[in-house]
């Protein structure tokens, strides 16, 4: 058995998220991690405390199509966040 330290908080997913990804400004914005925190704010899924487990988002509440579709929020707001990270890399050289 595991124990997992994850919140549906979505102020402290949002704390979460910033220690993921110190290199980015993330926001609770649609144009940031807003999207992701409304799906774990209806606790369909969960983002785990970094510290414990190096940026996992797990499965919480809500049927199979809920939790699909609110992983897909987490891809995407992943590959934004890198996205920015890599440009603005990119105009500091």
């Amino acid at each position: 058995m595991g124990f997992a330290f994850a919140t549906c908080e979505r102020h402290r997913a949002l704390g979460f998220l910033k220690k993921m990804y110190p290199s980015a400004e993330v926001t609770d914005t649609d144009e940031s991690a807003g999207p992701l925190l409304d799906q774990v704010e209806k606790d369909v899924i969960r983002v785990g405390d970094p510290d414990f487990h190096g940026g996992a988002i797990f499965p919480s509440k809500g049927s199979s199509e809920e939790i699909s579709a609110a992983m897909g929020e987490a891809q995407t707001f992943h590959d934004r966040t890198m996205a920015s990270i890599i440009k603005a890399r990119e105009d500091q050289s």
